[in-house]
C-alpha cells in the first residue's frame, strides 16, 4: 500500500466542482442523499454529474453518502447515479451492510463518528477495490451527520485509528490544517466538505486548489523521505 495521502471532496452539487476536483487530482467524489443535509442531491442531479465524470475523469471514485437509508434505496440510488460506493454514515448495523454487499453486491464501507471508534468496526463489509476506503473516522456531533466541520481529535485518533486499514479521516480539515492532519494521523486518506467550501454545498477553487497543493506537498515530503 502506497503512503500517498489520497483526498475525497464530499458534499458535490455542481458539475463545475466537480470537474475542476477531477483536474486537481482529487481522488474520490462524495453525493449526499441525506435530505436534511444542506449538500443534498437528488438520483437526477447526481446522474448528470455523473455522466460528465465518467467520460472526462474516469479514474474518479464516486461515492454516494447514505443516512439511515433502507438497503433497497441505497442499491437502487447507486445504480441510477452511476456511483462506485456506498458511504454508510447514519446507524446502519453490520447486518444492513452485509445485504448490501452480498445481495446487491454494492461496496460499501461505514463511517464512524467520534472516537473510540465501535468495537465492531471490523465486522462491517469492507471493499476489496484498492482505490476505496474500508472506513471512515469522522468527528462526533450530537444529532448531525458529518459536514459539521467540528474536528476529530487527532491526538486520539492518531492512536487508536486501525493500522493497515484504508481509513479516510474527516471532522474540520481544511487547507491551512490538512498537512498536520495528514502528518500526525498518517492516514490513508482525507475527507473535507465545509472544509473547501464558499457555502454549503458550493465548492471554492481557491480553496480546493490550496488543499491539494498542500496535500501534493506531504506526498512529496513522503515520497522523498522513503527514497
Amino acid at each position: 500500500m502506497t503512503n500517498r495521502c489520497r483526498v475525497k471532496v464530499c458534499g458535490i452539487t455542481r458539475l463545475q466542482d466537480a470537474l475542476l476536483c477531477a483536474e486537481l487530482g482529487v481522488d474520490m467524489l462524495g453525493f449526499n442523499f441525506f435530505k436534511m443535509s444542506p449538500r443534498s442531491i437528488s438520483i437526477e442531479e447526481c446522474a448528470a454529474i455523473t455522466d460528465q465524470l465518467r467520460a472526462h475523469a474516469p479514474i474518479t471514485r464516486l461515492i454516494g453518502i447514505f443516512v439511515n437509508m433502507p438497503v433497497e434505496d441505497i442499491a437502487n440510488t447507486i445504480i441510477a447515479s452511476g456511483l462506485h460506493a456506498a458511504q454508510l454514515h447514519g446507524d446502519e448495523t453490520v447486518e444492513q451492510a452485509n445485504i448490501l454487499a452480498s445481495k446487491f453486491a454494492i461496496n460499501a464501507y461505514k463511517a464512524f463518528r467520534g472516537l473510540p471508534l465501535q468495537v465492531d468496526h471490523a465486522a462491517y463489509p469492507q471493499p476489496a477495490d484498492l482505490s476505496l476506503p474500508q472506513l471512515l473516522a469522522d468527528a462526533g456531533v450530537n444529532g448531525q451527520f458529518g459536514g459539521t466541520g467540528s474536528k476529530l481529535d487527532w491526538i486520539q485518533a492518531s492512536s487508536q485509528l486501525p493500522l493497515g486499514k484504508r481509513v479516510l479521516l474527516a471532522g474540520g480539515i481544511t487547507p491551512l490544517n490538512a498537512g498536520q492532519a495528514i502528518t500526525q494521523v498518517k492516514p490513508w486518506g482525507i475527507d473535507l466538505a465545509s472544509g473547501v467550501e464558499s457555502a454549503p454545498g458550493i465548492k471554492d477553487e481557491t480553496l480546493l486548489r490550496q488543499l491539494m497543493a498542500a496535500v501534493q506537498n506531504i506526498n512529496q515530503e513522503t515520497e522523498d523521505n522513503r527514497t
